[in-house]
C-alpha cells in the first residue's frame, strides 16, 4: 500500500461513533487531531444502537452487584472499575 499523504497530529482517534467523535472534539482543544473510521464519519460505532438510555437498578429484585458485574463483563473487563461503581450506584437516583 502506498502512502499518498502524511498528516501530523497530536492525537489520532480511531472510530467515528459517538465516543470517537466526542473524543476528537475534546482533543482538538489541545492540538491537531486526526479522526479515522472505516465508515463515513458520524455513521460508525454502536451509538445509534444505544437508544439513548442506560440501565439502573430500580427494584428490590435487581442487584447493584449484578449490575456492576454485567457492566464489567459487557466492557470485556476493560472498563474503569471506579467509573462502573459510580454508574451503578448513582444511576438509580439519576
Amino acid at each position: 500500500m502506498l502512502v499518498d499523504e502524511s498528516v501530523d497530529a497530536h492525537v489520532l482517534v480511531i472510530g467515528s461513533g459517538g465516543a470517537g467523535v466526542r473524543a476528537a472534539i475534546e482533543a482538538s482543544r489541545y492540538g491537531g487531531v486526526v479522526l479515522v473510521s472505516k465508515t463515513i464519519a458520524g455513521k460508525g460505532g454502536c451509538t445509534t444502537m444505544a437508544e439513548g438510555g442506560f440501565n439502573a437498578v430500580l427494584r428490590e429484585a435487581d442487584s447493584i452487584d449484578v449490575h456492576r458485574e454485567d457492566t464489567l463483563k459487557g466492557g470485556a473487563y476493560l472498563n474503569d472499575p471506579a467509573l462502573v461503581d459510580a454508574l451503578v450506584h448513582e444511576a438509580p437516583e439519576r
